[in-house]
């Protein structure tokens, strides 16, 4: 699935197929708790969103195309798969005794409230896709994007009561060999790049680069991806994904650390200004935090925090830094303005007129669905902002899509998710763990996210699966520090063994 992340739209459809084959796979495989007695409750539920979605169709849609999209893209049988995974963490009576959730003492309520506001959201978006005006769309964006998505973030948060086991840890090992791989060879791009400007053209025509038509002498670095703006936030995400993973031997420090100034030097070169932003305020953050409980190894690693992207800054062509500095200037903060900060503004002032017209079912799930609706009800909008399929914005365009209720939802599933992975972090300072220094790295890594997330949208596609399985990873971090609080002090770099 990581491969197939990489490769973006070239494998969308490899990649909703194997996480539907995933998905069906833990059900079938999942023994917790009698079935009979779990049939029960996830029936019922399954049944009430059933209910809850034609009704919305009926009322707010087009009923007969909601239904025949609803079949066509067997949203029942992902929906049911989703409830069923989700059952063992929310009802106390289905899970064995001393096993999986019941071993997290007074953790227990936090990662079952996690899958109970995801499990609503994932039921609000359904709702919203039976009510939407152009019910094929949503409804192929529903099976193929939130619902598979969190279902593998159960799945994920359930395999924290199993990180014990080498094949977990040899998984966990193979994704993140690969991540390091791929942000060198984004990073030994931009080198070629950076030293050989006449080969520009070259990876242009290999899809390495693009080229807009408004900004033809900055070539966006792209790589494997299909748009800059996902490298960009791929490569942003991974200096902290290579750095938490470098916590151990030597080799794995030397990879890791060389993953990290790779995807930090290729950065820049995306021309992403939100991820460029959101990335340099992560690692200023880590360097602060970290420097509050520094040993001479770990300030080594906080000073290259702090001086990795201001030198890849220096590095950049003057072209480059020149439409970097463009978020500097005030006269570019106008909806008239050309490039993407007044298309931006455009959009926002788009979106919030959307949300008020319908505030509690939205228009429906999904950002294609986002972009047709926006268009039917504001024409004017221009062709430069035409092809944009999303309001830049997270929490705009959830509003949009789901209405307030899906605002609310995902705003709470944030507020608990961070709060608790930081309550954690605090913990493990406090406590000198070697598990502190990940769960930093982690807590940067949601700030990034959050940040980025105000200019731009992802959780769809590929980046929808990136974003949720790092999602997930805040959930699994903490359930494994609050699991081994009594681990033994190790080596300063090394990550203690939990078994």
């Amino acid at each position: 699935m990581f491969v197939c992340l990489v490769f973006d739209r070239d494998a969308d459809k490899l990649l909703k197929a194997l996480s539907w084959i995933t998905l069906l796979i833990a059900a079938v495989s999942d023994g917790q708790g009698p079935r009979r007695r779990r049939l029960l409750p996830v029936l019922g539920a399954w049944v009430t969103t059933l209910a809850a979605a034609g009704l919305a169709a009926w009322f707010a849609g087009d009923f007969p195309a909601a239904v025949h999209a609803f079949v066509k893209y067997q949203i029942a049988i992902v929906w049911f798969v989703v409830l069923w995974l989700a059952a063992p963490v929310l009802i106390p009576s289905l899970r064995r005794d001393g096993h999986g959730i019941d071993t997290c003492g007074e953790l227990r309520p936090w990662p079952a409230m996690l899958v109970a506001v995801l499990i609503l959201l994932a039921l609000q978006a359904t709702i919203s896709a039976g009510a939407s005006m152009f019910p094929k769309q949503s409804m192929e964006l529903l099976g193929a994007e939130i619902l598979p998505y969190v279902g593998l973030f159960i799945i994920l948060v359930r395999s924290a009561f199993c990180a014990e086991t080498s094949w977990w840890r040899m998984g966990a090992r193979g994704v993140w060999i690969l991540l390091v791989a791929v942000c060198i060879g984004m990073g030994l791009i931009a080198v070629v790049a950076l030293t050989s400007p006449g080969l520009t053209n070259s990876l242009v025509q290999q899809g390495y680069f693009r080229i807009d038509s408004h900004a033809p002498d900055t070539p966006r670095l792209q790589f494997l991806f299909h748009h800059h703006n996902r490298a960009g936030f791929f490569a942003a995400c991974a200096i902290f994904l290579c750095l938490a993973g470098a916590w151990g031997g030597t080799v794995r420090r030397i990879a890791g650390i060389s993953g990290a100034a790779a995807a930090a030097l290729a950065l820049p070169f995306t021309l992403t200004r939100g991820a460029l932003v959101a990335a340099g305020i992560g690692m200023a953050l880590f360097a602060a935090a970290g420097l509050m409980r520094y040993r001479r190894g770990r300030l080594a690693l906080l000073i290259g925090a702090v001086v990795v992207l201001p030198l890849s800054w220096v590095m950049l062509p003057s072209s480059y830094q020149g439409h970097i500095l463009k978020i500097t200037n005030p006269a570019n903060y106008h909806e008239n303005a050309e490039g993407s900060i007044g298309a931006r503004l455009l959009i926002w002032d788009t979106t919030f007129k959307m949300i008020t017209s319908r505030p509690v079912l939205g228009f429906g799930y999904g950002f294609e669905n986002f972009e047709s609706a926006a268009q039917i009800d504001h024409p004017t909008v221009p062709d430069y902002f035409a092809g944009a399929v999303h309001a830049h914005n997270i929490w705009l365009e959830t509003a949009a899509e789901t209405g307030w209720p899906g605002f609310a939802l995902l705003f709470l599933f944030t507020v608990l998710r961070i709060g608790g992975l930081a309550k954690a972090w605090w913990s493990a300072m406090r406590g000198d763990y070697p598990l502190a220094w990940i769960l930093l790295l982690w807590l940067c890594l949601e700030c990034v996210i959050q940040l980025y997330e105000l200019t731009n949208y992802t959780l769809r596609r590929n980046l929808g699966i990136l974003t949720y399985c790092i999602w997930a990873g805040s959930v699994v971090l903490v359930i494994i520090v609050g699991r081994h609080k009594d681990v033994a002090r190790k080596s300063r770099w090394e990550t203690p063994k939990l078994d």
